[in-house]
């Protein structure tokens, strides 16, 4: 048997974003989204390489064509492979803008 071979390790990543703007359907020029990431798999490196998730949740103010204003909030986690180290948890916030010239 090669060794090569059975020594192969993977990584699986995997993602779905979805997006509404509310100011299509009414007069609310609010626009939302929503999304969640992950990657799994023996290829990932490092102590932490159990697994990584990642969930994400924006609003934003959608009124002017040309001008993009809003935040996004991201709650990750990376999981351990091993007992002796705990998972690790972070929340993110990023504001975000977007100018059209």
């Amino acid at each position: 048997m090669d060794q090569s071979v059975s020594n192969s390790k993977s990584v699986t990543t995997f993602g779905a974003q979805a997006a509404f703007d509310f100011g299509k359907l009414s007069r609310v020029p609010i626009g939302l989204s929503l999304a969640a990431f992950g990657q799994a798999g023996s290829g990932r490196t490092g102590n932490l390489s159990g697994g990584y998730r990642s969930y994400e949740i924006g609003l934003f103010y959608t009124g002017r064509p040309d001008f993009a204003i809003g935040g996004d909030f991201f709650l990750s986690r990376i999981a351990s492979r091993n007992g002796d180290i705990p998972d690790l948890d972070g929340l993110q916030f990023r504001i975000v803008t977007k100018i059209d010239f």
